[in-house]
């Protein structure tokens, strides 16, 4: 892994080029069902938390914007994979409700 600074703010961790997937199974394979359920419970209630206080400060721009992401229509949003990551990155990267150009 390495840590990179963010170009304002903040690090991101990154792994090597190669294989992610592998070391996404490894990590999956090595965890108990116990851990994998409450890894399961805390993403969902950390994403359903985000969504309610995106959509509760939605405006019509930020719906259309959305329901293109989840449709798969937004470039580089075609796979099944992708169109979730590619809604939850819409959520997270830009601020609900913003000014738009």
């Amino acid at each position: 892994m390495k840590a990179t600074r963010g170009r304002e703010i903040g690090t991101f961790i990154t792994l090597p080029r190669g294989d992610r997937t592998s070391i996404l199974q490894d990590r999956l394979a090595a965890m108990s069902r116990v851990e994998l359920r409450d890894l399961a419970i805390h993403y969902a209630a950390i994403a359903s938390t985000g969504a309610e206080l995106a959509a509760n400060a939605a405006d019509e721009h930020d719906v259309v914007i959305r329901r293109q992401v989840l449709e798969g229509r937004m470039e580089g949003h075609g796979a099944r994979g992708t169109v979730v990551g590619g809604f939850l990155l819409q959520l997270a990267a830009e601020p609900v409700g913003a000014a738009h150009a």
